[in-house]
């Protein structure tokens, strides 16, 4: 019988000590058995994970330990995990999420017998405690099936149903070693779209296995939770970022992929004028001009996309027509929402308080 190639796994470990022995063990427990197990000890962490992260590669010599130092920054630390693979595939696993049991099998299976160069499967959404949220998410995140696709194919419905999670995927390493894949060392927010619209970008395939490969944590104290204008502005440079090579790769000469592409930067677009309200102009005046006071707002498929959010299409249109009206609007519903987050909490603790 030939040997299986090596896969990798990579997972960031900061402050996830609460759930780093289920994650790691959970590829352990993998019914694939040729894997490398890499940990980025991402930053000082304020709880155990780092003698967890010790504990668990002193038992297990697949498990290799690599370390930023610097901080926590998500980009930096997914970017130092991709340097040290040396697997025919890799994916990539947080630290506080875990992984079906044949998860691996699965993807690898799909990639190969399609010849494709990534392959996703489903994402089921489970609580803290691991209790099942809701229904299974298929294609990594997003909520549309297909058997094998092409790069043109695949990106306006990635972008629609925002399939960009790095989560659930397997992907070939020579996308990673044969491509000038870019990362901005700040990325806190978005990484996950900028390394997997890249690696979509270099494959010739892409194919969905229609299972549950990974189960993602509902984590209150994630970074994602705790999004600010910044972290939405790296977003939206990163997506003109992608643009530029989209345009290289021809991509955005078909017309869904532009359509999908100019809809999701008009996503991001109110998400910066939501968190930061006009500071989007002064920190990308012409971007951020061009998109909102072009043509693009008013084609038929880009209000639909925009759509799926109650609030986007107006609130678009009213900068349009009054940015510092529009600025108003957003500061009344970004303060209401703060507010009112509060007295969830309060009420929160104050219910635990009595009990």
């Amino acid at each position: 019988m030939s040997v299986k190639p090596l896969i990798s796994t990579i997972t960031l470990a900061y402050n996830v000590g609460k759930y780093l022995n289920e994650s790691i063990s959970s590829i352990q427990k993998q019914s694939y058995e040729n894997l490398e197990i890499i940990m980025v000890i991402n930053g000082k962490s304020k709880d155990e994970t780092d003698e967890i992260a010790l504990s668990l590669a002193a038992a297990d010599n697949r498990i290799k330990l690599v370390y930023n130092h610097k901080n926590s920054i998500i980009g930096e630390g997914r970017m130092i995990g991709l340097n040290t693979v040396t697997g025919d595939y890799f994916t990539f696993l947080d630290g506080d999420d875990f992984l079906a049991s044949d998860a691996i099998d699965n993807l690898y299976y799909t990639i190969t017998e399609k010849q494709a160069d990534i392959s996703i499967g489903y994402i089921q959404r489970v609580y803290v405690n691991g209790e099942i949220n809701q229904g299974v998410r298929g294609g990594g995140g997003g909520g549309f099936e297909y058997d094998t696709l092409t790069p043109e194919e695949y990106i306006p419905d990635c972008l629609l149903y925002i399939d960009t999670l790095l989560h659930g995927k397997l992907y070939s390493t020579k996308l990673y070693k044969e491509n000038n894949i870019h990362m901005f060392n700040d990325s806190s927010l978005g990484e996950d779209k900028l390394l997997h619209l890249q690696f979509v970008a270099y494959a010739k395939k892409i194919t969905q296995t229609h299972k549950i490969v990974h189960y993602f944590r509902l984590n209150p104290n994630s970074m994602t939770n705790k999004l600010r204008y910044k972290d939405f502005w790296g977003e939206f440079r990163n997506m003109l970022w992608i643009e530029k090579l989209y345009e290289e790769k021809g991509y955005l000469s078909h017309l869904r992929c532009l359509e999908s592409f100019k809809a999701h930067q008009l996503y991001l677009l109110y998400y910066c004028f939501f968190t930061g309200y006009l500071k989007i102009f002064k920190s990308l005046p012409q971007e951020a001009s061009e998109l909102l006071y072009g043509d693009f707002i008013m084609i038929k498929s880009i209000r639909n996309y925009l759509k799926q959010w109650k609030f986007y299409v107006p609130i678009l249109e009213t900068y349009r027509f009054n940015r510092y009206l529009g600025v108003f609007i957003c500061f009344i519903m970004n303060n209401s929402r703060i507010v009112l987050r509060k007295i969830k909490k309060f009420a929160q603790n104050n219910f635990s308080t009595n009990s």
